[in-house]
């Protein structure tokens, strides 16, 4: 597991990041901006607030990615 807890991720460039098992709880400066064009966040620990949203608006984000069924 990829753990960036307390990172500050501000400004990064995530597209296409693979967050699948990623703790990104208490990240600094982590925005839905960021977060909509990752590969995906399949099982990976955020903030609730932050979860809530991005699961509203992309819920294929938190979907398993089909590399796992290979």
């Amino acid at each position: 597991m990829t753990c960036l807890q307390g990172a500050d991720l501000k400004d990064a460039h995530l597209k296409r990041t693979d967050f699948s098992h990623a703790n990104l709880k208490e990240t600094k400066n982590l925005i839905i901006n960021q977060l909509y064009e990752v590969k995906t966040l399949y099982k990976a620990e955020l903030d609730e607030s932050l979860r809530a949203l991005l699961k509203e608006k992309y819920p294929a984000l938190f979907e398993v990615p089909n590399e796992f069924f290979l």
